[in-house]
């Protein structure tokens, strides 16, 4: 039996790809292609455009909306990015490409850290990514109506930024 990947927007398109049991899914690559750069072009046209958080609380608040989006009006592409990482760790040939855009955003997401004034970005980036990936997973799977992880998002950065020591 294939598995059946999730829709990809791509552009005004969807694509359905189906990889049968034993092949390798780097044969649905263009439909793939297609869905890490819509994944890429809405990150940077949205959050990493719109955001210049002064403090932890915008910080907090802008994850927070991008954590809705990305389990309201863009579910289909984030689920389609969750099954890409999955198969990536069963298919080598898919990891070069999505460690390419996970680099782009965690260069944003240092500097955003460090515009609060984080002193460890790199744990911190660690830390906060974690916790925000988790928080959509969840609710992916059983989603909520009332989903917002923004309060405790603010919590977390309140207490990580505010201890953060300075690496040695």
């Amino acid at each position: 039996m294939p598995i059946t990947c999730p829709r990809a927007c791509a552009g005004n398109q969807y694509v359905r790809y189906k990889i049968a049991p034993g092949k390798n899914p780097a044969s649905a690559a263009p439909s793939k292609s297609r869905a890490i750069q819509k994944d890429r072009s809405l990150f940077a046209n949205t959050i990493a455009a719109a955001t210049r958080p002064r403090t932890r609380t915008e910080l907090a608040q802008a994850l927070g909306a991008f954590a809705r989006d990305a389990t309201g009006p863009q579910r289909t592409l984030t689920l389609t990015r969750y099954a890409l990482l999955v198969e990536a760790a069963q298919y080598p040939a898919l990891r070069p490409q999505l460690a390419l855009g996970g680099a782009r955003v965690n260069l944003y997401f240092e500097n955003w850290l460090l515009r609060v004034g984080s002193t460890n970005p790199d744990r911190d980036l660690r830390i906060v990514a974690n916790f925000l990936t988790g928080r959509i997973l969840h609710d992916l799977a059983v989603p909520d109506p009332a989903f917002d992880p923004t309060s405790d998002l603010v919590e977390l950065l309140e207490a990580l930024v505010a201890a953060t020591p300075a690496p040695h």
